[in-house]
Order: structure tokens, then sequence, then C-alpha cells
């Protein structure tokens, strides 16, 4: 059955695309009387978002980066944030969005690239370690040996902004540190194609998936 053929017989609805080439829509859901149209619209970009984050593997207490703050920028600060990020740290050269990142609460520190040193203000924050896990949201392939410099040894980076160019990086940083690289695609997360989510909402609780459970990959129905 087509994901418009379940559909409830009346009411609005909003829909999330499909991670993969032919699979249409991946999910379509009624909306509540107590969710505006407003909130709704986000349903992509905050699932999208989410799944992006959820990738890094982000811990209590840790250190997080996100370079960018447009809305996926922001979003992702906030949802950091939720998860227990200790401290997340903004990076963009725009002003007014770094101060929305601080008074949406999602950046408990900020920086600015064009002004200052990134990768010293970062080390600064996190007493010389570097950031544990590292968000590149802006889609801007020349940001990323930003992002390898501002990673901890042994730390994540996580591309969510959907690059579009071929990029010419510094592999030697992802090597000599050991970082663990990885990109998202739209809210297609690989736990999610092995089965039903094996993750909760609840920012102070995060299940993982073991391999020995993984069952083979198949079509949601």
């Amino acid at each position: 059955m087509s994901a418009l053929a379940r559909l409830p017989p009346a009411g609005a609805s909003a829909s999330c695309p499909g991670g993969t080439r032919g699979r249409g829509l991946t999910s379509v859901n009624p909306i509540t009387h107590d969710v505006s149209f407003e909130e709704a619209t986000f349903c992509t970009l905050a699932t999208t978002v989410l799944n992006g984050v959820r990738m890094g593997e982000p811990a209590l207490g840790e250190a997080a980066v996100v370079i960018g703050q447009g809305l996926l920028g922001q979003l992702a600060a906030q949802y950091l944030r939720l998860a227990g990020c200790h401290r997340v740290i903004a990076l963009d050269v725009v002003p007014r969005r770094l101060d929305i990142a601080q008074r949406a609460g999602g950046g408990t520190h900020v920086v600015n690239p064009a002004h200052e040193d990134a990768d010293r203000a970062v080390r600064d924050l996190t007493a010389g370690r570097g950031a544990d896990v590292v968000y590149e949201v802006t889609g801007r392939t020349e940001t990323y040996d930003l992002a390898f410099s501002l990673a901890r040894t042994h730390g994540r980076v996580v591309g969510p902004g959907s690059p579009r160019q071929p990029a010419g990086v510094d592999m030697s940083r992802v090597h000599i540190k050991a970082l663990r690289w990885r990109t998202p695609y739209q809210a297609l997360h690989h736990a999610w194609v092995a089965g039903p989510s094996p993750f909760t909402l609840d920012p102070h609780h995060r299940r993982t998936i073991s391999r020995q459970n993984r069952t083979p990959s198949r079509r949601r129905r």
C-alpha cells in the first residue's frame, strides 16, 4: 500500500521525503490539533537534522562544534543541547546568526572565524583537546579542513550540510587524528533501514543497535 493510500480520510498531514532514489514518501503523519501548520513545516528539516545529530553520537558532557548557523545549524545546536552536550560552540561569519544561536539557547559559546582564530578559540574552550564531535552544516566543501582541525584525536566529524562540490581536503588530518567521518542523507538513518528505529527522543537516554541484532535491509511497510 502506498503512503498516500494510508492517509487519514480527513485532516491535514505532513510528509517527509525518502532518503534513497525511488522510495517516494517515507512517512505521512497526521497533523494533530495541538500542532500549528507553521510548526508542521519543520517535519522534514527537523527530522533530517535530528538524524545528522544522532549519527555524531553526542554524549552527556561532551563538547560539540556546529559550523554554520543557518536554519539547519540552529536546529543542530539546539538538539545538541538537548542531548546533554556541556559546550555547544556555534561558528558563523554572520554576527546576527551567532546572536540568534545564543538567544535561542543552542550555542553556549559563539565564534566568528572572520574575526578570530577558530582553531585557537575552540581549543581554549576545550582545555586544549578539541571538540568531541564537529558538525559541518554549511554545505561548503572548503570548510571540511576546518572541521577536521577542530575535532579532537579520535573525535567525530559529521557532514549534514549536503555538499555539492568536490572537496580538496587534507586527509592526513583524518588519518593522524583517527577521526570518524560520517555523512547523513535526508531523514534516512541506517538503523531505520534495518527495521524500526531503536532510538528514543528522551534527551537523557540514548539507545544503539548492535551489529548482532541488525536485520537485513528491507523496505519499511
